[in-house]
């Protein structure tokens, strides 16, 4: 799955159906640098690829577990 992050505020789903399973994706505003809080979930596993500003994050998501993480510009 690949999110392409175009707006600096806060944007997200929550309990998307995609692809057989569940998906959250929530992605906080920009900070001053404008680095990216980005939590995850899903019911199964997948890969995501996040992109911003010119930047790609790729990340593996296992099945029912919380993920954090951080994308930088």
């Amino acid at each position: 799955m690949t999110w392409d992050l175009r707006s600096p505020r806060r944007v997200g789903v929550e309990r998307f159906w995609f692809g057989g399973q569940t998906i959250s994706l929530v992605c906080e505003g920009a900070d001053g640098t404008g680095a990216r809080a980005v939590a995850v979930r899903s019911s199964g596993p997948l890969e995501l690829a996040i992109l911003w500003r010119g930047k790609t994050t790729t990340v593996h998501v296992p099945a029912g577990e919380a993920l954090q993480l951080q994308v930088k510009p």
